[in-house]
C-alpha cells in the first residue's frame, strides 16, 4: 500500500469518526444474577456487582446476590444471623432508566418490605448502584425479647393441635382448668418447664436454653426424670406479645429401654 492509499484510508476513518463517532461500549443486561464485588467498593455508598460467571477471588463467608428476571421477580441473597446463605423473593418495577422498585413478598424481619436500587453505571460486567437502604425503619421485637417470660398452654386456642401448640403469657385471664403446662424462659438463660404432677400439684424441671435461630430454641434440663430426653427442641410457628404457637415438643426418650 502506498502513501496515497493510506493518506485516503486515514481520510476515510476519520470522515467516520466525524459522523458517527466512536463505537458505544457495550451495556450489560441487567436481567441476571450479580454479585457483590467488594473488592472493587471504595466509596461506602456505592456497592459493586458482577456477573456470577465472574472469576471471583475466595472471601471468608458468603457475598450477597441479587437476580433479577425479566418476569419482574427477583431474588436476594444474603447472610443470615447464623451465616447460611437465606433468600427473599419479590417483584421489582422500573421507575426510570436507573431506578428500579424492589418490593419483597415477604420481607425478613429487619428489612423494609420496598427499596429501591439506583443505577449509576453498567456497562462490561460491572453494575455500581447507590447503597440500598433495606434496614426495617419499624424493626419487630427481637425473638429472644419476646419468649422471656413465662407461658402457659392455651389449648382453647389450639386449632390443630397435632400440629400447633398455643400459650399464652402467665397474665392472661385462662378460663378455670384442672391444670396446664408451661414454661419459662429468663434473659440469664435458664429454664422452667411446669406442669401437672401425679397429684395435680405444679411440678417443675429446670434446665437452660439457647437460641439457634430466629425461630428454634434449645433446652436442656438439668437432671431429667426417667423417659424423657435431656435435650430437646422448641420450634416457633409464630410469635407475638400475646400468642406464642410453636410445634409439639418431644419430650419422650424414645431410645430409653
Amino acid at each position: 500500500m502506498n502513501f496515497v492509499n493510506i493518506f485516503y484510508a486515514l481520510s476515510i476513518f476519520t470522515l467516520m469518526l466525524f459522523l458517527f463517532g466512536c463505537p458505544a461500549r457495550t451495556e450489560t443486561s441487567i436481567f441476571q444474577t450479580w454479585v457483590n464485588s467488594i473488592e472493587e467498593q471504595s466509596d461506602p455508598n456505592i456497592q459493586c456487582y458482577r456477573t456470577s460467571d465472574f472469576d471471583f477471588p475466595p472471601i471468608r463467608g458468603q457475598r450477597n446476590s441479587y437476580e433479577i428476571r425479566e418476569d419482574g421477580t427477583f431474588t436476594f441473597s444474603f447472610t443470615g444471623q447464623t451465616d447460611a446463605v437465606e433468600r427473599a423473593n419479590g417483584t421489582w418495577e422500573k421507575i426510570s432508566d436507573t431506578r428500579y422498585e424492589m418490593t419483597f413478598d415477604n420481607p425478613p424481619p429487619n428489612f423494609r418490605k420496598t427499596f429501591n436500587i439506583d443505577v449509576i453505571s453498567l456497562e462490561d460486567g460491572l453494575l455500581k448502584i447507590n447503597r440500598p437502604d433495606l434496614a426495617n425503619p419499624n424493626p419487630p421485637a427481637d425473638v429472644t425479647d419476646l419468649i422471656t417470660k413465662k407461658w402457659w398452654n392455651s389449648f382453647e386456642d389450639e386449632t390443630d393441635p397435632n400440629n400447633e401448640k398455643c400459650y399464652r403469657p402467665s397474665d392472661f385471664d385462662f378460663p378455670a382448668s384442672r391444670g396446664r403446662m408451661g414454661f419459662e424462659f429468663r434473659p440469664n438463660g435458664t429454664f422452667d418447664y411446669n406442669y401437672p404432677g401425679p397429684t395435680d400439684a405444679p411440678t417443675t424441671d429446670k434446665g437452660t436454653w439457647i437460641r439457634l435461630s430466629d425461630n428454634r430454641l434449645k433446652v436442656k434440663f438439668d437432671k431429667p426424670r426417667p423417659g424423657i430426653v435431656k435435650e430437646f427442641l422448641v420450634e416457633i410457628i409464630s410469635i407475638n406479645d400475646e400468642l406464642l404457637k410453636i410445634k409439639p415438643l418431644q419430650l419422650i426418650d424414645t431410645n430409653k429401654k
